[in-house]
C-alpha cells in the first residue's frame, strides 16, 4: 500500500508569547486552546482527558478544532482566543471533578 501525503503551504508569522505562561499554573480551554495563543490547537493537551483512550481523545479533539476552523472560515474570522474568564472557568471545573483522582496528582 503506497503511503498518502499531503503537502500545504501554510503563511504563518511567529510570535514570543509570555514564556511564563505555565509556570504558575496549567490552564487551558477543552484540552484544546490556551489564552493569549491565537489560532494553536493542541491535541492531548493540557487538562484533558477523560475518554478511555488516546486514539478518541485525539480524534474528538481534532474534530472540535476543525469545526471552529471551519466557523471561522465561513464567518471570515482571522482569530481565535479563549477568554481567560473561559479558561479560569474550565480550569477550575476540572480541578474540582479530578481533586480526588490521580489526574491531580501530578
Amino acid at each position: 500500500m503506497k503511503n498518502s501525503y499531503i503537502t500545504i503551504a501554510v503563511k504563518f508569522r511567529l510570535i514570543h508569547k509570555k514564556v511564563a505562561t505555565w509556570r504558575e499554573q496549567i490552564t487551558s480551554y477543552k484540552p484544546v486552546m490556551v489564552h493569549d495563543f491565537p489560532n494553536l490547537f493542541f491535541l492531548m493537551g493540557a487538562n484533558g482527558t477523560s475518554l478511555p483512550s488516546a486514539l478518541q481523545t485525539i480524534e474528538a479533539q481534532a474534530i472540535y478544532a476543525e469545526g471552529l476552523a471551519e466557523r471561522m472560515k465561513q464567518a471570515e474570522i482571522s482569530a481565535v482566543n479563549p477568554k481567560q474568564e473561559l479558561v479560569d472557568e474550565f480550569t477550575q471545573n476540572v480541578r474540582d471533578r479530578f481533586k480526588n483522582t490521580t489526574h491531580s496528582k501530578g
